[in-house]
């Protein structure tokens, strides 16, 4: 995920001043990267695994989508995205279309 950050920093340049680079604010090592943004939202990478069950995302990207187990894909991956969406003033609305499992 490192390579594919730095590439996309040299790409759009606006996209690294945007990620907060200070000391323990965004993370790189060989197996996890966290990207922290100056407006506090973040990214990372999750493993495709069972120890990744019961995280929470937003959203996702799958990379090499063809190489995921279809079963941990299912039950672990998927489910952590399945997160209610938010008004902007923080509260939740059942009745959103949006937020029916």
């Amino acid at each position: 995920m490192h390579e594919k950050v730095s590439e996309l920093c040299t790409l759009i340049p606006g996209l690294k001043n945007e990620i907060d680079w200070r000391r323990g604010e965004t993370l790189e090592s060989r197996d996890q990267c966290l990207y922290k943004f100056k407006n506090g939202s973040s990214f990372d990478n999750v493993a495709a695994r069972e120890s990744s069950r019961g995280k929470r995302r937003h959203g996702g990207v799958i990379e090499e989508a063809a190489s995921v187990d279809g079963e941990i894909l299912s039950t672990v991956i998927l489910p952590i995205m399945n997160v209610s969406r938010a008004c902007l003033d923080g509260s939740v609305h059942p009745e959103e279309p949006l937020n029916k499992s």
